[in-house]
């Protein structure tokens, strides 16, 4: 399974100060550093986010940034901002998920509007 954008994040970070976990709670890149807010593991980045540094990381320009060949970049597998976490779901997979939650959503619906028994207890 790939890594979550909060580990590729802190991942990233460690490498940047020199492979060394410590560094990384020292850092001081508050201003010039994306993922500053999130190197110690706090908080959720968006694969937006990691889209973003791949932005810059190529002068901006975003044409680029599909043509990367810096595979051994930890950010690579998120240069288009989309997770990688994610498996394309096919047709006949996408059909039964949508009839289960129908069929819940029906189940949900039927208990609903079936009256309550209320006893009194003295």
């Amino acid at each position: 399974m790939a890594r979550t954008p909060g580990d590729t994040v802190r991942l990233y970070c460690v490498q940047c100060c020199g492979g060394k976990f410590t560094e990384v709670t020292t850092c001081d890149a508050n201003k010039i550093c994306l993922f500053y807010k999130y190197r110690s593991g706090k908080g959720r980045p968006s694969v937006k986010l990691l889209r973003k540094f791949c932005v810059d990381c190529m002068g901006g320009n975003r044409e680029l940034v599909a043509n990367c060949t810096t595979e051994d970049c930890i950010i690579h597998p998120y240069r288009f901002g989309k997770s990688v976490n994610r498996l394309e779901m096919s047709q006949e997979k996408k059909d039964a998920f949508i009839e289960r939650v129908m069929a819940a959503r029906e189940v949900k619906r039927t208990r609903s509007e079936k009256p309550i028994a209320r006893t009194r207890t003295r």
